[in-house]
């Protein structure tokens, strides 16, 4: 007789219990993906004196090469000694045979 008791109260013993699906916690994720915008305006930022020029085309590539950052006094002191930097990011080029205009 006790085995029938036990089987017809395993219902709602399984009711009772919890299920598992309940116990886990639900995360949302909202990556923040770069902009790849390269025909966005220079930046700059005035509080902190950066200027930011936007990538400019190489004549050994078909690619773009990379943003410039520096401080505003630092280009300002390039462009005395009439030099600016290539669209490579790396290589100072003299500012008549630039093809960059800011």
């Amino acid at each position: 007789m006790a085995p029938s008791r036990f089987v017809s109260a395993l219902p709602l013993i399984l009711m009772l219990l919890p299920a598992p699906g309940r116990a886990q916690v639900q995360t949302t994720i909202s990556p923040a993906l770069p902009n790849l915008n390269t025909d966005a305006a220079p930046v700059e930022d005035t509080a902190g004196g950066t200027y930011c020029r936007p990538p400019q085309q190489r004549l050994d590539s078909r690619f773009m090469g990379p943003k410039v950052c520096m401080t505003i006094k630092a280009w300002n002191e390039l462009h005395a000694t009439g030099m600016d930097i290539g669209p490579d990011g790396v290589t100072k080029i003299p500012i008549q045979n630039s093809l960059l205009h800011h």
